[in-house]
């Protein structure tokens, strides 16, 4: 697999509290280190398509950033390609970065960081601490406006690199060079975080994904992206659990509160439980689909539990996941439709189907 993170944030309802959101954002594989009392991360900012976005946003009184982090499923990685779309400012005092991090030495390896006037800076390591590679000059990127920006790193004491484009159009490009800090030639977690402390920063988050350079399909930038996100909207094709606080079982699971306050459940192993998603709008070329399922396990027996997809009439699985007691995402990635072998058609992705099912019990 090459694509091993999506992130769209639409799930997030919009007003969410702090406490839902960091909820949610922990449940999602993301981590964040709380500042003082002058920092937010809302989550109701307007996506730019809609829907929500993640917003960091850091006043002067705050003795400390917050920091998001995104810990990368799998396996470490010497390379890789970042793609975000950002809005920030428009008063960017305090810049900040985005880092290819070892969190095993809680170091960035290498960093992009944004600053006043459009200015980018590259470093090896932290801005700051580490080495300036190179600097993008006033202009690069526009303040108050959202853009997209993709990022390829390559890890390594000798020979490293960083490509960057903004839009799809090349920023810099950084050959044989010193990207490596730590012990480790790889990374093996994404970080968003403030330079600088004594300074207002806010920016957004928003259409992100990550992919390493393995195999044959999405193995380098894939342009300016949109992470379209399908809640339930209809029954689908088998209906084994049952609901609590909504009349059928798909209103049940486009609950976006992650509480038990509407749900579904089921105690029987192989119980399946399907649901029609909503269609996509201008997606004439998808790059994968995923399934993000919230689950939690109720009493102390252990349970193993499986997203499903199905399409073409067929049923797929993901990978076994064991529940928490607290709500936490199972989250499965499919490049290919897993019917045709081939890339998802708009027509496709609108006729899927998804849902949990119970592998085992105790």
């Amino acid at each position: 697999m090459a694509l091993r993170i999506i992130d769209g944030f639409d799930y997030i309802p919009p007003g969410a509290s702090f406490a839902l959101v960091a909820q949610m954002l922990l449940a999602g594989g993301w981590y964040f280190q709380p500042g003082g009392s002058g920092y937010s991360v809302p989550g109701s900012y307007n996506g730019r398509f809609g829907g929500t976005c993640l917003e960091i946003n850091q006043q002067a009184s705050s003795p400390n950033p917050p920091n998001i982090l995104r810990k990368i499923p799998g396996s470490t990685c010497v390379s890789g390609v970042v793609g975000v779309a950002l809005q920030i400012g428009p008063a960017l005092v305090a810049p900040f970065y985005i880092a290819f991090f070892d969190s095993s030495a809680n170091a960035a390896q290498c960093s992009v960081s944004f600053h006043e006037y459009g200015i980018m800076n590259v470093w090896c390591g932290a801005p700051g601490s580490g080495t300036l590679l190179a600097t993008a000059p006033i202009g690069t990127f526009v303040s108050g406006g959202w853009f997209y920006f993709e990022v390829e790193a390559v890890i390594s004491a000798t020979s490293g690199s960083l490509i960057a484009k903004i839009n799809g159009v090349a920023v810099f490009s950084i050959t044989g060079s010193v990207t490596q800090v730590t012990g480790h030639a790889y990374f093996d977690s994404i970080l968003f975080a403030p330079q600088l402390t004594s300074a207002p920063t806010s920016y957004q988050i928003d259409d992100f994904y990550f992919l390493d350079l393995t195999g044959s399909v999405n193995n380098s930038f894939l342009g300016n992206v949109r992470v379209q996100t399908q809640f339930p909207a209809g029954a689908g094709a088998t209906t084994d659990f049952t609901a609590v606080g909504a009349s059928t079982n798909w209103q049940a699971a486009s609950n976006t509160n992650l509480n038990d306050t509407t749900y579904n459940y089921d105690g029987t192993v192989g119980d399946l439980d399907l649901y029609a998603m909503g269609a996509t709008v201008n997606a004439p070329l998808a790059y994968g689909v995923q399934v993000r399922g919230g689950y939690r396990q109720d009493d102390a027996t252990e349970i193993v539990v499986v997203n499903v997809l199905r399409t073409g009439g067929t049923n797929y699985t993901g990978a076994n996941y064991s529940l928490y007691e607290t709500y936490t995402f199972d989250i499965d990635i499919w490049e290919l439709d897993p019917n045709t072998s081939a890339g998802w058609t708009q027509s496709e992705i609108n006729a899927l189907q998804a849902g949990p099912k119970i592998i085992s019990i105790g």
